[in-house]
């Protein structure tokens, strides 16, 4: 009689915790879909050791719902998805293609470039809950990519796209660029590149390595499209990072110079060649049309040696500014002390000043004396010191009458420092200065 007591009492529903994910109450209709989601995931295969706590620093706000709860059953759904996106054949496919084994895919790649690929899985796996769990920002482009087959996607994205997944997907351009790759249209017919690409810039884009974003990706196409080598391309990646000045139309005659000559250029001397290009297409006070095309690299470097030697020379090289001082601007100077180093920012008020400046940092301030004798502009150096150590100039800052920050770069007109641009931002808002462009 027990027995059949008990056999009349409904089994306890172990998912129905899950209704209270969402801070809303889900309509009887919209639950009983997600539900059965809920079942089809619970018999999915999964893996184990899954670090819950990496999960939960990786999901904020940005990513999830307004409606969804940061609670412990959001966490455990979402290790529920993830687990069984990691025992998928999907996932397998893109362990393949970093050269990884499943086993150390997770590790290997981190829980960072995992979720996206997860969450871009669920979409088609799991639609209705992806619809409940996901923020429209995040998924408002996986509607380009609804017609083309998951075994597609993971199989023919490139590598950089897979790693970088949710950064794609959150621009326009780079999800559409993503789709033409896929689907196997032309990439040099898309709308919005940055620059012409040719046939080999499209293929060597296609196979830029991992770590790159998709306009990293674009500018490596372009490096070796153009016959450049890796080694060209990283220096110049790296060069570029400090020298952001330089405009696309500046870099279309600079890349295929360098590539034609690579086989004979040190690319340890770039950053140096960069700064006196730098100089003669943005600073040259002759303002002389500067074309290198029409250039030899024995004559570039020859011409390179001589303005290097005449910027660290004395000033002999103009002798009728030598001597000459001009009134000090408004402008206070500025102390900092940030851990060891005390940094001091102090104004360049004579011709002496500004040719000492540029023999430390080897560029052309020295160029901009009139323009400090006229009053159009004022000269700052930021300099160091540590402990008892001699104090040493870093950054050159050029400050306009309008209150900008005009330019503020280092040795070889270089890119500042992050925790150099930050006392100078300090500098900045207690003197009430705008930057131009930093």
């Amino acid at each position: 009689m027990e027995t059949a007591i008990q056999n009349t009492i409904p089994a306890q529903d172990e998912l129905l915790p899950f209704r209270r994910i969402w801070a809303i109450d889900l309509s009887n209709k919209r639950w009983k879909r997600i539900r059965r989601e809920l079942e089809s995931l619970e018999c999915r295969p999964k893996v184990e050791d899954i670090d819950a706590q990496a999960i939960a620093r990786l999901y904020k706000r940005r990513w999830l719902r307004a409606d969804v709860l940061l609670s412990p059953l959001t966490l455990k759904l979402l290790t529920k998805l993830l687990t069984a996106f990691l025992a998928s054949p999907h996932f397998s496919t893109v362990c393949t293609r970093f050269g990884l084994k499943r086993e150390e895919g997770l590790r290997k790649l981190g829980v960072a470039v995992c979720v996206p690929l997860m969450a871009f899985w669920t979409n088609r796996q799991f639609p209705r809950m992806h619809r409940a769990l996901f923020h429209g920002e995040l998924k408002r482009h996986f509607i380009l990519f609804k017609d083309i087959p998951l075994r597609d996607f993971f199989n023919y994205a490139p590598l950089f796209v897979l790693y970088r997944l949710s950064n794609v997907l959150m621009h326009t351009k780079t999800a559409r660029w993503t789709w033409s790759i896929i689907t196997g249209k032309n990439l040099r017919q898309c709308a919005g590149l940055p620059f012409p690409v040719t046939r080999m810039m499209a293929h060597w884009t296609i196979q830029a390595p991992y770590y790159l974003s998709f306009e990293e990706a674009l500018f490596y196409g372009r490096v070796r499209g153009l016959g450049g080598s890796d080694k060209l391309h990283d220096r110049l990646r790296s060069c570029f990072d400090q020298f952001y000045l330089f405009n696309d139309h500046f870099k279309a005659e600079l890349l295929p110079f360098l590539a034609r000559h690579q086989k004979n250029l040190d690319l340890r001397e770039l950053p140096v060649l960069l700064g006196y290009l730098h100089h003669r297409y943005f600073e040259n006070r002759q303002n002389d049309a500067f074309q290198l095309g029409s250039y030899s690299l024995p004559r570039l470097q020859r011409e390179m040696g001589e303005w290097y030697t005449t910027v660290e020379s004395d000033p002999n090289y103009q002798p009728r500014f030598q001597g000459k001082f001009w009134r000090r601007s408004a402008l206070n100077e500025y102390e900092s002390l940030e851990g060891k180093k005390r940094y001091h920012i102090v104004e360049l008020t004579s011709y002496d000043d500004l040719c000492t400046e540029g023999k430390r940092l080897r560029h052309c301030v020295a160029t901009y004396v009139e323009d400090c004798m006229e009053g159009r502009c004022s000269i700052w150096s930021l300099r160091v010191n540590v402990g008892e150590e001699e104090e040493k100039s870093i950054v050159t800052i050029e400050v306009g009458t309008e209150g900008y920050i005009e330019q503020a770069l280092g040795k070889h007109n270089s890119r500042p420092k992050s925790e150099h641009m930050t006392v100078i931002r300090k500098w900045a808002a207690k003197e009430k200065l705008k930057f131009r462009i930093y």
